[in-house]
């Protein structure tokens, strides 16, 4: 073959996706006696393959040609396989963690799952493990959407493939955005795959369900029908967020105000506030009052703010009074992670920077270890706008299609290796007993660890083994060594192991799978 033939290229990149198609259909891989399962390092491996032709002088130039060329337009039809290549590969990375049950109960199984299967037959989104609907705790009516699901076959298996269809779509709809916003095909589809690989992204996904992983897709949806002044796309975007939480009040809010001082889009801006209020209001004082018999004026979430006040109007009151306070405390939260991996070229992009403020400002400054540091699936309110302030920022900055292209493969760079990565577990070999295990108890109470729970079924005489609901006499207890412990720490597992053994109460019994089962001798 004639060197700097494309078709060497061609066959190189290949080759690298490839490696990466192979590594999401096998992983984890054993190397050298250990499992190897961080999607980042196979990303680095194809890295390099495609390093290795720079050092071909004519596919040099054959990149140096693409870069400055850019890419045909992607039609509808190859946005939507690629999409769905997008959704089997996140789909597979949770499904792994599910099996491998690094999956825990909290939140996808106890808040999610179990309520949904509930609303067939105990009340709308029954939550078994607080005894009330979860729509008294947030307002996600989104999940309603999942019921006929159920109805057809209770599985936890919706709520994972939801969960990766949701991540997906977001990409999908911002690559939209960033092709309406810089007008280049090939930026568009860097900064897209950043996304999807973005450190805050993988923590989303691998946490496992919840309706905050439908806020990227939301943002786009609404800031693309902004764009194109297409009300049909505003009212789509509107209602999906409005129903994924409460707190959607401050995606709107951000939303409304970039599109009245950047957009030019006043009358747009104040529809979409004004529903989002109206939303807030009646969630916040008539669905979850009603649902969870709290008092309207301080909702059970205040607490996270609780240094700088009493209540929510109190806490926005002081953060707006102690400016300098409020600036030290965002610079000591997760905000700058958030920046890091896209270059902080948000900070140029002003009129998406000011749209995730809203969100991110309280989210920084609160109280709460994990909001603070954007940390779970925290991040996804914020991150489809600093996204968005990326391309703006791209297109102030850089005035050449080449410069953009390169600085979006650049973020797409820090994105893949900066931060958290996408990890592929190994199925557990206990998942198969977990439910012979159970069944063999047949009505007798159990009490389950938190890390098989969401194999466990939804019959009621199985309930998850928490912190604060002590064991009762006459209950089993279900748990796996070395799987995850959460609410406990490790030792505090297997101090409950110890107790439940030397008491002389209980027969323990150990799977060859590793499930440790403490039955009641009466």
């Amino acid at each position: 073959m004639k060197a700097g033939s494309p078709r060497g290229l061609n066959a190189a990149q290949w080759l690298a996706a490839a490696l990466v198609a192979a590594f999401l259909l096998t992983a984890p891989w054993r190397i050298a006696g250990r499992d190897v399962g961080r999607l980042s390092v196979c990303l680095g491996a194809a890295a390099a393959v495609l390093l290795l032709t720079l050092l071909s002088r004519g596919w040099r130039q054959e990149w140096a040609r693409r870069l400055r060329e850019g890419t045909a337009a992607l039609s509808g039809r190859a946005l939507a396989v690629a999409s769905l290549v997008a959704a089997a590969a996140l789909g597979r990375i949770v499904f792994a963690r599910y099996l491998s049950l690094d999956l825990s109960a909290w939140d996808t199984t106890l808040f999610f799952d179990h309520p949904i299967a509930a609303t067939l037959s105990k009340g709308l989104l029954f939550c078994p493990t607080t005894g009330t609907s979860y729509l008294g705790t947030h307002a996600s009516y989104v999940l309603l959407a999942l019921v006929p699901l159920y109805a057809l076959a209770a599985s936890p298996f919706w709520l994972l493939a939801a969960h990766a269809a949701a991540v997906a779509a977001g990409a999908a709809a911002g690559f939209l955005v960033f092709r309406r916003i810089l007008g280049d095909d090939l930026a568009a589809r860097l900064l897209a795959v950043a996304f999807l690989l973005n450190g805050y992204t993988a923590r989303t996904v691998q946490y496992g369900f919840h309706p905050e992983a439908l806020y990227p897709l939301a943002v786009f949806v609404l800031w693309l029908g902004l764009l194109d002044d297409r009300p049909r796309l505003l009212v789509l975007g509107s209602l999906l967020a409005l129903s994924i939480k409460e707190d959607a009040l401050l995606v709107l809010l951000g939303l409304a105000a970039a599109s009245a001082l950047f957009l030019r889009k006043r009358r747009a801006g104040a529809v979409v506030a004004t529903a989002a209020i109206l939303a807030f209001l009646v969630s916040t004082r008539l669905v979850m009052p009603h649902y969870s018999g709290a008092l309207p004026e301080r909702p059970w979430y205040a607490s996270y703010w609780a240094s700088w006040g009493d209540s929510l109007p109190a806490v926005a009151l002081a953060m707006l009074a102690h400016p300098l306070r409020l600036a030290r405390t965002l610079l000591a939260s997760g905000a700058p992670g958030l920046m890091e991996p896209l270059l902080l070229l948000p900070l140029a992009g002003p009129e998406a920077l000011v749209a995730a403020l809203p969100a991110l400002v309280p989210y920084a400054a609160a109280d709460f270890r994990q909001l603070r540091e954007f940390a779970l699936y925290y991040a996804m309110p914020v991150l489809p706008f600093l996204f968005l302030g990326v391309a703006y920022g791209m297109r102030r900055l850089l005035v050449t299609p080449r410069a953009r292209r390169l600085a979006a493969l650049a973020v797409l760079c820090a994105c893949a290796f900066d931060g958290a990565s996408y990890t592929i577990r190994r199925p557990h070999p206990a998942r198969h007993e977990i439910g012979p295990a159970l069944e063999a108890l047949g009505n007798r109470p159990v009490r389950v660890q938190g890390s098989l729970f969401p194999h466990a079924g939804y019959q009621a005489n199985r309930r998850v083994l928490d912190r604060q609901r002590p064991l009762a006499p006459g209950e089993a207890v279900l748990l796996c060594p070395g799987t995850d412990a959460f609410p406990f720490s490790d030792r505090e597992l297997s101090a409950i192991g110890r107790r439940l053994a030397a008491g002389g109460d209980y027969v323990r019994t150990v799977t060859p799978g590793g499930l440790v089962l403490f039955r009641p001798r009466s």
